[in-house]
């Protein structure tokens, strides 16, 4: 082989490299899940895994379920009370998150310790113009110990099998730009890492 032949494969082999090393960095960027949000609202948000939790609700029929029969998606279960007016304040943001982030990865649902039930709840729903907002009924208020609640309104993001993942204690923006970051990042760590299992 010739010099100028030898010459020339040393830069094709240069270029191939250099090649390949873009597309490697552009696929790394592309994949790479994006840190943790940490603004706005969901600075509150506190990392706390925990074990899944025994939880009996009903829906606004009354029909009971527990908990772990929503499981499968990453569920955000936000806790609250129609006399809370923090919890009140965020709940349109709640159903502005489901209709319009809600997909087969994320499942938002609301909890009512009302002691009324459905009673109480159903008006006010109506009333608050947010009917379309899931929401379950826990009127002996079970799920303030099972969760281990300090307080109203609490906002707990579960993974698919039910295991807790972090919380927000207080009132929070769920349909801003910081929480659909939030709830982005953990769709990215979960679902990325269930795809790359055998």
């Amino acid at each position: 082989m010739s010099q100028r032949s030898k010459f020339g494969l040393v830069w094709v082999g240069i270029g191939l490299a250099a090649i390949l090393g873009v597309a490697f960095t552009l696929w790394s960027n592309a994949t790479r899940i994006p840190d943790m949000p940490r603004e706005g609202d969901m600075a509150k948000f506190t990392v706390e895994e925990r074990a899944p939790v025994q939880l009996s609700v009903t829906d606004l029929t009354g029909k009971p379920l527990v908990l772990e029969e929503l499981y499968g998606p990453l569920l955000l279960v936000n806790v609250w009370a129609t006399w809370c007016a923090p919890c009140v304040k965020e709940l349109p943001t709640l159903r502005n998150l489901a209709r319009d982030h809600g997909s087969d990865r994320l499942k938002v649902v609301t909890i009512s310790i009302d002691r009324g039930g459905a009673n109480v709840v159903r008006p006010f729903l109506a009333e608050n113009g947010v009917e379309d907002l899931p929401v379950y009924l826990d009127p002996k208020g079970a799920s303030m110990a099972a969760f281990t609640l300090r307080g109203l309104p609490t906002t707990l993001l579960l993974a698919p099998n039910g295991r807790e993942l972090g919380r927000l204690d207080g009132v929070a923006v769920w349909c801003g730009a910081a929480a659909v970051a939030l709830h982005k990042h953990y769709e990215s760590l979960i679902f990325r890492t269930e795809a790359a299992r055998p």
